[in-house]
């Protein structure tokens, strides 16, 4: 009766420790874990006209996701960009948060991302050559939710 009772023990414990342990992976918010890191190599902007007042200003982000560590050997470590925000220094009003459809990129490879960073309705009154500034925020996360976001800032000067 008592090598069962030492068992029963040790059977529980064993249950115990495997519940402690699933619940701590994997459960934290930290962007600095994320194995994924986005870096911008280039931006370029669609819709610049003036004279095409109907045209949102969309704006071409090259983004690469490069390896924090040398450990991002999985797919677990692939970022996927869900929204973003835009906020200009000027009088121009900041446009709503978008969404991102199309925001998937594996760890070492250089995807696109194609943001409306200005609707068309907010384009009217500038001039050609006239430049506005503002700063874009992109966020995501990696396929195990470790958060990833970045900042990108614009400077778009509008074509006549």
């Amino acid at each position: 009766m008592r090598t069962h009772r030492v068992e029963t023990i040790f059977t529980v414990l064993a249950a115990v420790a495997l519940v402690l342990a699933a619940g701590s992976c994997n459960r934290h918010d930290d962007p600095e874990t994320a194995e994924g890191v986005p870096v911008v190599s280039a931006i370029t902007y669609n819709g610049v006209s003036v004279s095409d007042p109907t045209t949102d200003v969309v704006a071409n982000l090259t983004v690469k996701i490069e390896d924090r560590n040398g450990n991002a050997n999985t797919f677990f470590n692939e970022v996927t960009f869900t929204d973003y925000t835009v906020e200009y220094f000027g009088v121009v009003p900041n446009p709503p948060p978008g969404v991102i459809s199309t925001g998937f990129i594996p760890v070492g490879s250089t995807g696109s991302l194609f943001l409306t960073v200005l609707p068309a309705a907010d384009k009217a009154g500038f001039m050609a050559g006239q430049a506005l500034l503002g700063r874009l925020q992109v966020n995501g996360h990696d396929l195990l939710g470790n958060p990833v976001s970045f900042t990108a800032d614009l400077a778009i000067i509008f074509a006549a």
